[in-house]
């Protein structure tokens, strides 16, 4: 079972959401992370054995009912050769948050360290795909996007995925902290 965490920002990124959706019916993007909620990446995501998914999602909801509502202040859009993100500034609550999550992960279900959770660049993914140039067309159409200037972490997801593929992650469950 494939499992990956985030905060869920999609209600505070709406004008956001309605400009992306906008861009995948004008260019015709492979990206299908578009299925889940705009959610702030806490770690890469990561397999376990089936019969270890109940335990580690009550150690995740442990963590993430223990965690303080937060600010996030967005850096702004980025692309990478197949990608394009909302960065996110790093702070102390997230670097807390995910290390408590790699730790927890690692020490109790061997979860090993990917080699992007060493230097974990926060982001909300818009687009991904394998053609950069429509990536860069995507970019074109979103460029002087107005962004938030901080995002509030309140509201926390846990999303499975049986095989891990792009597409077929689902948010399993959300959990909100109250402020």
């Amino acid at each position: 079972m494939f499992v990956w965490v985030g905060i869920n920002v999609e209600e505070q990124l709406k004008e956001t959401r309605m400009a992306v959706d906008g861009v995948f019916e004008r260019i015709d993007i492979s990206n299908v992370t578009c299925q889940l909620p705009l959610h702030i990446s806490l770690k890469i995501s990561f397999n376990i054995e089936n019969e270890l998914f109940d335990s580690v999602l009550n150690d995740i909801i442990d963590i993430y009912n223990a965690q303080k509502p937060f600010e996030i202040k967005v850096k702004g859009i980025e692309k990478h050769e197949n990608i394009m993100w909302i960065r996110m500034y790093s702070n102390e609550d997230l670097e807390a948050l995910a290390t408590s999550l790699n730790v927890m992960l690692h020490d109790k279900y061997g979860v090993p360290l990917h080699e992007y959770d060493l230097d974990f660049i926060f982001h909300t993914t818009l687009f991904m795909d394998d053609d950069a140039e429509k990536i860069n067309a995507a970019h074109n159409l979103l460029g002087d996007l107005t962004l938030p200037k901080t995002l509030t972490a309140n509201t926390f997801v846990i999303g499975k995925s049986e095989t891990g593929e792009n597409g077929t992650y689902r948010v399993y469950r959300t959990i909100e902290v109250i402020i």
